[in-house]
């Protein structure tokens, strides 16, 4: 399949970015992301990083015949699965899991557990996709709403605090 320089481009970024922010665990044989500190542990509950299964997949693809993975069973399969409606969709194997914690910063699934036991990460459709947006946007909306709040009642606040004092 020949891929425009464009595509090659947008590939490459997103296997950057997700090598970034994941990690091989071979000896629990776990695909995990990344323990960030202070600030960015801050900024990722706020406003979490998240990434496309189709992006983890191709990182997956980059990087397993290096190193010490190529002795292991690749983790990763796709569109050989009956899900029904799905032009993409993953299936984990050869025993590899996605910790529970790490799977919230995953999006775009459907990605399913091996076997098919479970969808691990849902297909963004419709309305699942709106309630997405508005999980990433809630932080902002409260933090707007939090300073509008003050800044309308900032007369009464000041008030409360000279009364106090």
């Amino acid at each position: 399949m020949t891929r425009s320089p464009d595509q090659v481009r947008r590939r490459n970024a997103a296997v950057a970015d997700v090598e970034r922010y994941w990690y091989v665990d071979t000896q629990t044989k776990e695909i995990r992301r990344r323990r960030r500190q202070g600030v960015l542990k801050l900024l990722d509950f706020v406003w979490p990083h998240k990434h496309k299964v189709l992006e983890l997949y191709w990182w997956i693809a980059e990087n397993w015949a290096s190193g010490d993975l190529i002795i292991f069973d690749f983790p990763m399969t796709h569109d050989n699965m009956p899900l029904e409606g799905f032009p993409m969709k993953f299936e984990l194997q050869g025993k590899w899991t996605i910790p529970f914690g790490d799977i919230k910063f995953l999006t775009d699934g459907p990605l399913a557990s091996e076997g098919l036991n479970r969808i691990l990460v849902p297909a963004n459709l419709g309305w699942r996709r709106l309630f997405e947006i508005g999980k990433q946007l809630a932080p902002l909306f409260t933090i707007v709403g939090v300073l509008v709040g003050l800044v309308v009642n900032y007369p009464a606040l000041i008030r409360v605090l000279i009364e106090l004092t």
